[in-house]
């Protein structure tokens, strides 16, 4: 302790020397306590205004948080970590202004919450624009899923009769898949506004600066018959680009609705093979997927692309109660029609084989 104030009397005289107008730096060191007295390193006020004490009493209480800093905050109390808002302590922040800092909810720091408020941010945004661009199409998309759902349930019921509600799991297994490619096909045929259309241009520009083939696929219409000034080329283009698009989704939708539904069968044919006889045939995962694949590239993609070309001459030429029954009726007789092409293809196609489940039972 002598050697410190020694060292502080020594500094003082040096700095006295070097500048004679000013007063000499004051440090005032006090002994450790839980009240410490200290004066802040600078110049001591002028003698005339000297009459208030420099001296201040503060009461250092233990330190449960800190602010900012670099991670490690190295006082007295040995408190080492960083702030909560700042530094790169442990269990501190970035320093950084995250989203979500002002007020809104990004989900950030919960595993899986910032990717689904992102993805429903965007759904939201879509469907937006296309109630912007289209007023009519929530009820273009509603008609859609209440004519499936009812062809669905109608077809099921007849097929399985009394064993309807005991393999109720497997018509909703139906019902989830054929649901999730109606809402495709209506919503990527729909024109857009809004955030969406501004979305959809920055990528077409983007592409069109790339060049290739992207830029050929740029600024396409929504569908064949949009209203616009397209090319026959474009156009031709829009449905290459929707069989693309369709193929994937039913690729996808073919091999898990069918996966479901095979693995629901089998298991429930093991667990009581009486009361839940297997049938003589099933549909094999890939196979079915890749049937899939082409009934909706090809034929939902041009079905699809017709009902909207329908839709739009009805829209524009009748009153809005006509249009809307011109609407629902082409998209009962598209469903209709599909389910038709759907049974001729997979028979064309032989999709149904022998269940090997079935020569068990037998057995």
């Amino acid at each position: 302790m002598n050697s410190i104030a020694t060292a502080a009397r020594r500094a003082s005289t040096r700095a006295s020397s070097a500048h004679p107008h000013l007063p000499s730096p004051r440090l005032v060191i006090a002994r450790r306590s839980s009240t410490k007295t200290f004066t802040s390193r600078r110049h001591a006020l002028p003698p005339s205004s000297t009459s208030t004490s420099t001296k201040k009493k503060v009461v250092l209480e233990p330190v449960t948080y800190s602010f900012g800093g670099d991670g490690s905050n190295n006082n007295n109390n040995n408190n080492n970590g960083g702030g909560g808002g700042g530094g790169g302590g442990d269990d501190g922040g970035s320093g950084k202004n995250e989203p979500g800092d002002n007020g809104e909810f990004s989900g950030k720091g919960i595993p899986g919450v910032a990717a689904v408020v992102g993805a429903w941010m965007l759904l939201t945004s879509e469907f937006a624009g296309r109630v912007e661009a289209d007023p009519n199409f929530t009820f273009k998309i509603g008609a859609e899923l209440l004519n499936d759902t009812a062809i669905i349930l109608f077809v099921n019921a007849v097929a399985r009769k009394d064993r309807f509600f005991e393999q109720l799991d497997q018509v909703l297994c139906h019902w989830s898949v054929a649901m999730l490619n109606d809402i495709c096909l209506v919503c990527l045929l729909a024109p857009v506004a809004g955030v969406a259309a501004q979305r959809q241009a920055a990528a077409a520009a983007k592409a069109v600066a790339v060049g290739g083939l992207r830029a050929r696929f740029a600024g396409l219409p929504a569908h064949m018959f949009m209203a616009g000034n397209f090319t026959l080329e474009q156009k031709f283009l829009c449905w290459c680009q929707k069989a693309v698009l369709y193929s994937v989704i039913g690729f996808c939708s073919g091999v898990l609705g069918t996966a479901a539904v095979n693995v629901m069968s089998s298991a429930k044919t093991r667990a009581d093979p009486e009361r839940n006889p297997p049938l003589p045939e099933y549909n094999p995962t890939l196979m079915s997927g890749l049937a899939w694949l082409l009934y909706m590239g090809i034929g939902s993609n041009t079905r699809y692309q017709m009902v909207n070309g329908v839709e739009r001459v009805a829209f524009n030429n009748l009153p809005v109660k006509g249009a809307k029954l011109v609407s629902y009726l082409t998209r009962i007789t598209n469903c209709f029609t599909g389910g038709t092409v759907w049974v001729w293809w997979a028979d064309k196609i032989h999709l149904a084989k022998p269940n090997p489940l079935y020569e068990e039972y037998k057995q």
